[in-house]
């Protein structure tokens, strides 16, 4: 007796199914694979083969979309997000909590203004040092 699908199930064999025939269909559309293999080698084949399947799928100006869609989930694979994980950390001062900054919205706008001024201050000098923006964020604490 065969097992019934589910509606996802389904959804994710007919997109793979149309991907492969896509990326079969044209020369351009196998080389953007191989090389896509080759470029992102964390990233399930299936799911490259299932980023083919899209409005323009197989079309030239849809190869950019394609190419920054693999790299994307390459990227994401090789750079986990880690709860907790503050861009910021290092631009505080000793004691502030960065969860208590990130939760404030008014404090957090005056935090990245000050960050985003003294950047542009430092812009021609070829970027602002990092004890320079602490210096400038110490103002707000």
């Amino acid at each position: 007796m065969k097992r019934k699908m589910k509606r996802g199930e389904r959804d994710e064999s007919y997109r793979y199914l149309v991907g492969k025939r896509i990326i079969q269909s044209s020369r351009s559309n196998e080389d953007l694979f191989d090389g896509l293999l080759e470029e992102c080698p964390h990233v399930n084949e299936r799911k490259l083969t299932e980023l083919f399947v899209s409005a323009g799928g197989g079309i030239k100006n849809i190869s950019p979309a394609i190419l920054a869609a693999a790299h994307v989930m390459e990227y994401n694979h090789a750079h986990p997000y880690k709860p907790g994980a503050y861009w910021f950390k290092k631009f505080l001062p000793r004691g502030v909590s960065p969860g208590k900054v990130a939760d404030n919205k008014e404090l957090m706008d005056r935090f990245v203004d000050v960050i985003s001024k003294t950047e542009e201050e430092w812009d021609e000098k070829g970027g602002a040092p990092t004890e320079e923006i602490k210096k400038s964020v110490k103002s707000l604490f």
